[in-house]
């Protein structure tokens, strides 16, 4: 079983958690490197997906939940 502690963080909450304890933030730079599937996810389709539903990051975030309490 995976356990994802941060999966409904965002991005800002991290930072602001960060920042609260002094510690720097580190960028990976495989989060910008389009040959990978999840970075075109969150590059190119989160922002269409937030023209049709700007909530939709919370959307997919109740969805995550919901599908860890089914299993």
């Amino acid at each position: 079983r995976l356990v994802r502690p941060l999966l409904t963080a965002t991005r800002a909450d991290v930072l602001a958690y960060l920042a609260a304890l002094g510690q720097p933030f580190r960028d990976d730079a495989t989060n910008a490197d389009p040959r990978f599937t999840r970075t075109r996810l969150r590059h190119e389709l989160l922002p269409l997906l937030k023209t049709l539903n700007p909530r939709v990051v919370a959307v997919l975030g109740r969805l995550a939940e919901h599908a860890d309490e089914a299993t």
